[in-house]
């Protein structure tokens, strides 16, 4: 797990990323190393263009530059209405009524050449998607002043939300998930290539920026509405974009960072036994249920570390919740396909990391990751820093003792987080699990509040 971080720690902001970051105040995706650093930075402009990517409204140096923006938003979104008004049905069919409706069979391609790599429920999946889209656009009524490379990135995030919900509730395999959401994405105007990059890329930009994983979730709670009530579901882009273009707020830290780790119990042995297919199928579980939880407790995630993710938090309370949440959730998915089992260990300390190029480093962050290792699978870590943080807090705690850290000289007491113990017993003992090796022999103790 160390080593793994260390790992991650090395893949920086590249130099076009940290100026663009420092013009707009909007932090591009992560550094996908040297190989894929050029089509990364190519997928970003494209995304996000260079210079309208801000959130808060500039003023323009001249009316010429500001007629010149509005010409080609105005443009823009003719071109999108053109292309959605064409694809109505008549007022006959059983859609009328259901707002625009987008025909995967005809949209962006001729009518004699079927878009290729799709099966015909495929396509029914993708028919339905355009739809949600094409609604959803009309239902948000946006400004055409706002049609520009920010908005259009946020509705992508937006849709990339809606179609993982799809592809979950129908059952939809990666490859053609990925498919439906690049022809989504070339609805708003994208090129070929650049939407399905992005559709293969869009995990990167979530760790991000918060506002992003917002954008993906609100896209995600609008599917899930729609699914249900189809007029009430595509009104949701509206809120969400008014969210999305409000000014991001300052971070004023105060108080103790809480870092968070989770990490893939048994990861090797997994791979082994389903496959890398399989395998990665576990991973993406594992990336939505810790990022839905930090989206829900405030969290901020910091990187991904091969088998985990790192994480931090303003308030201590915050981080305990969330990894409460995660194994929650994680016991859920388990119980819903007990054939991609996923089993997470969460360690979590406090203090005043180093903070650096997006990045927290120093002890608090090394203890972290120290503490995630000693944990075992479907159990929870702290130090007792955080365990003091939350005294008073409705948390249920098991002393487990000293243990020796490489790196530290004195023995580190931990406690686990009882998440799933209604009775004040040991988690190690109540599950019939093996107390952890590292833990010193000692008398049963009793979970403190």
């Amino acid at each position: 797990m160390i080593k793994r971080a260390q790992k991650a720690q090395q893949n920086k902001a590249t130099p076009a990323q940290k100026k663009k970051e420092a013009d707009t105040g909007i932090a591009a995706g992560p550094s996908t190393g040297a190989a894929g650093a050029s089509d990364r930075a190519s997928l970003d402009e494209a995304m996000m263009g260079v210079e309208n990517f801000k959130i808060e409204q500039i003023s323009v140096a001249s009316n010429k530059a500001q007629e010149a923006m509005d010409v080609e938003n105005k443009a823009t979104t003719d071109r999108l209405n053109a292309e959605i008004e064409k694809n109505k049905k008549p007022p006959g069919d059983d859609q009328a009524g259901r707002g625009i409706v987008l025909d995967a069979e005809t949209y962006g391609k001729k009518a004699t050449s079927p878009p290729e790599g799709l099966s015909p429920q495929a396509e029914k999946h993708k028919a339905y998607m355009l739809r949600f889209l094409g609604q959803a656009l009309e239902g948000a009524q946006v400004d055409q002043k706002k049609m520009d490379n920010f908005n259009k990135f946020g509705v992508n995030l937006y849709l990339a939300g809606a179609c993982e919900i799809l592809s979950q509730k129908r059952d939809i395999d990666f490859r053609s998930r990925s498919k439906i959401l690049a022809d989504g994405v070339q609805v708003m105007g994208f090129k070929k290539s650049h939407a399905a990059s992005f559709a293969d890329r869009y995990e990167e930009y979530l760790m991000a920026d918060s506002r992003y994983m917002q954008m993906f979730q609100a896209g995600r709670n609008a599917m899930n509405i729609y699914f249900t009530d189809e007029p009430a579901g595509p009104r949701l882009l509206d809120n969400a974009l008014t969210e999305w273009n409000k000014p991001k707020p300052k971070e004023d830290q105060a108080g103790p960072v809480t870092v968070l780790f989770t990490d893939i119990a048994g990861s090797t042995a997994m791979t082994q036994a389903l496959g890398d297919a399989g395998a990665q199928q576990v991973v993406r579980v594992h990336n939505r249920i810790v990022r839905e939880a930090l989206s829900a407790h405030a969290g901020k995630e910091v990187k991904h570390t091969g088998d985990g993710i790192m994480a931090s938090f303003g308030k201590t309370s915050d981080g305990v919740e969330a990894a409460i949440l995660m194994q929650r959730e994680t016991m859920a998915h388990n119980q819903a396909t007990p054939d991609l089992p996923l089993h997470l260990k969460i360690g979590l300390n406090a203090g005043e990391p180093i903070a650096e190029d997006n990045d927290l480093f120093g002890t608090v962050v090394q203890l972290s990751a120290r503490i995630v290792d000693k944990a075992s699978a479907d159990q929870i870590y702290v130090s007792e820093i955080v365990r003091g943080i939350c005294a008073g807090k409705s948390y249920k705690f098991n002393n487990l003792g000293g243990f020796s850290m490489k790196g530290f000289g004195d023995d580190i007491t931990l406690f686990e987080v009882l998440w799933d113990e209604p009775a004040p017993a040991p988690a190690a003992e109540s599950a019939g699990l093996e107390a952890p090796a590292a833990a010193p022999s000692q008398p049963t103790k009793t979970p403190v509040q």
